[in-house]
């Protein structure tokens, strides 16, 4: 009687290791197939929407380019002040935009070689720009505006809608780039289109400022 007794007893440890031991395995396979949502979170809403995966690189990437917007945003001018808010908040779109070119997919390298190539021409932009805002008051009157200053700003702004839309393309001809980063993108593609349309006009004013005796330079 107590060997029948010993017996099932040890066939119920041995059933019961079994289990418990299956119940870890359950465990450790539902661990592994959501475990990457510890460092990467799908997204995406599944009706046709490009599911893609945000990396902790991507989120921590789109709020930094959140936070600079942000104070940006906050900062204001007038007069000649202004066009330094105007710089600072393309340059800032020119960082954010070497930020995000970096979580931005397969486009993403030629998103940051052109937003470098805009930067060299907006520094153009800021030259000529500096040219006509140091124009003496007597120069100004007798001769007008610096026409040859207008007409190199109207260049570089040339140059630098051409980034703009090259940029702009290769942000919205891609499907699978996660949703927020494109429009992040293109928030900054914006800022930049909004400061070609203000130096635009700049250099449009400058070249109607022909001054008392501008129309003998320009015979």
């Amino acid at each position: 009687m107590i060997k029948k007794i010993l017996s099932l007893l040890f066939v119920f440890a041995l059933l019961s290791s079994a289990a418990f031991a299956a119940g870890i395995d359950t465990t450790n396979k539902s661990q592994s197939k959501n475990g990457t949502l510890g460092n990467d979170e799908m997204i995406g809403s599944g009706n046709g929407e490009a599911i893609t995966t945000r990396t902790t690189e991507m989120t921590q990437t789109i709020e930094r380019v959140r936070s600079r917007s942000m104070a940006q945003a906050n900062v204001s001018a007038t007069g000649d002040a202004a066009r330094n808010v105007y710089r600072n908040q393309v340059q800032n779109a020119v960082q954010n935009m070497l930020d995000l070119s970096e979580v931005a997919g397969v486009n993403g390298q030629q998103i940051s070689t052109i937003a470098r190539e805009f930067n060299n021409s907006a520094q153009n932009s800021t030259q000529a720009e500096d040219r006509m805002a140091s124009r003496g008051s007597v120069s100004r009157l007798l001769f007008g505006g610096d026409y040859a200053a207008a007409e190199d700003l109207e260049a570089s702004v040339n140059q630098s809608q051409e980034r703009i839309q090259e940029m702009k393309q290769l942000i919205e001809g891609d499907p699978e780039m996660d949703a927020e980063v494109k429009e992040m993108l293109l928030e900054q593609i914006a800022t930049m289109e909004a400061e070609q349309a203000r130096l635009q006009t700049f250099a449009q004013v400058e070249k109607q400022s022909t001054g008392l005796l501008g129309w003998l330079i320009k015979k």
